[in-house]
């Protein structure tokens, strides 16, 4: 993997599926701790693989679903396992970012490399179909409830919206990275919608006022639930449907 030190602007991952190309934030054109977390999110995935995805995770829908797909790295990680795949075995990803500066690298990444079967959806994921205010912090963009922060309003769909609209009946593998916000959205969507995931992988904030418990109350009903972290540090859920 490469990276310009002096100007953090686009790296190159060369992976055993070929070599793909990432633009991030640079220094210049975000002041932001962006940039840095920009190419921390290509290494925690296509390095690390922090949540845990796998090609033979995807035997069934062949459906993966990215939840704050940011720049795009995850999305483009999964569809990369397509190289290796026969016709009727390819994986359909839908990336969902509705941040607007998130949104522009994230369409700039996936014309740069060589995707087969990204959908970009550029709506939230929430419990209620209504607009909502996200906080324009790159990638640490979130729903938000205050006014002291610059903001975006985007239009929000439930999960339950999100499948009929595509026609999804099971999802293989959804990832859910949206800063905070998990805990509401896990929280409030009905049992049987969450029942179409057969794996969630879940990255969750720091959590001091008890929706961490009621997340993880909610998904162990469903779910064998694997968990990485503390609400008091942050951490990951890996939650394989019973």
């Amino acid at each position: 993997m490469a990276r310009n030190t002096e100007r953090v602007k686009d790296m190159i991952v060369n992976s055993s599926r070929g070599k793909y190309n990432f633009t991030l934030r640079s220094h210049e054109e975000d002041p932001s701790d962006s940039h840095d977390l920009d190419y921390k999110v290509i290494n925690e995935t296509w390095m690390e693989n922090v949540y845990r995805i796998q090609k033979q995770h995807f035997d069934s829908s062949r459906v993966f679903v990215d939840i704050g797909a940011n720049i795009g790295s995850v999305s483009i990680y999964v569809d990369s396992f397509n190289k290796e795949l026969r016709d009727h075995e390819k994986i359909t990803v839908f990336a969902v970012e509705p941040e607007p500066n998130n949104l522009q690298l994230l369409h700039s990444n996936l014309a740069s490399n060589p995707i087969q079967r990204i959908t970009v959806v550029d709506k939230a994921i929430w419990y209620e179909n209504k607009d909502v205010i996200i906080s324009n912090k790159g990638g640490n963009s979130s729903i938000v409830y205050s006014s002291d922060v610059q903001q975006t309003t985007v239009q929000a769909i439930t999960l339950e919206n999100f499948f009929n609209i595509y026609g999804i009946r099971e999802v293989d593998v959804m990832k859910i990275d949206i800063e905070g916000a998990e805990f509401d959205l896990i929280i409030n969507t009905p049992p049987e919608i969450l029942a179409k995931i057969k794996y969630l992988t879940l990255e969750f904030d720091k959590s001091f006022d008890g929706k961490f418990g009621m997340m993880v109350e909610k998904l162990a009903k469903q779910f064998g639930i694997e968990i990485l972290g503390s609400p008091e540090r942050g951490g990951y859920i890996y939650a394989y449907r019973y």
